[in-house]
């Protein structure tokens, strides 16, 4: 177990509930951390965001036009996916370069979609934009097949028409 130094509360001394150093851990509690973070923060939004950008452009003046977009993609996908490129990449090997859906021949590459359950984020595959599209529509048509059954019965013109003609 391991006091804070902060909130002076007694906590397991484990990487949950603790940053790591080299020696051990930090002497205050992750949750005492990320406060004194986001007031630091809240306090010098400006000189933070101009640090860091200088950060990022001295980082990316370093790098090739080449390494430069294939770190967008590797950020891109670790955000939105939590994969990287070469997880991505052996995704499609192992499709066999081609679309992950039954039936589908359409070649798929690095540019392709990558296909992922939107409630618990797992990537099922990697699609051809046709079939990505055709599965989008398919998944939203089941949630909203109610509303345009609605909507086809009773559209919001149906009423005005009869009361005009009526």
């Amino acid at each position: 177990m391991k006091i804070c130094s902060k909130c002076k509360t007694n906590k397991p001394a484990t990487s949950e509930f603790f940053y790591r150093l080299r020696k051990g851990f930090r002497p205050d509690c992750k949750v005492c951390t990320r406060a004194v973070n986001l007031a630091y923060f809240n306090q010098n939004k400006d000189i933070v965001r101009r640090k860091n950008r200088e950060r990022y452009v001295a980082f990316c003046a370093q790098l090739s036009e080449a390494q430069k977009r294939e770190y967008i993609q590797n950020k891109h996908l670790w955000s939105r996916y939590n994969i990287t490129l070469r997880e991505k990449n052996n995704l499609i090997e192992f499709q066999g370069r081609v679309c992950g859906m039954k039936d589908c021949t359409n070649l798929v590459d690095l540019s392709s979609p990558v296909d992922h359950n939107h409630l618990t984020g797992e990537v099922r595959g990697v699609l051809c934009f046709s079939c990505n599209t055709q599965l989008a529509s398919y998944e939203n048509g089941r949630i909203r097949q109610e509303a345009f059954n609605t909507y086809l019965v009773n559209p919001p013109n149906h009423d005005r028409h009869e009361n005009k003609c009526g």
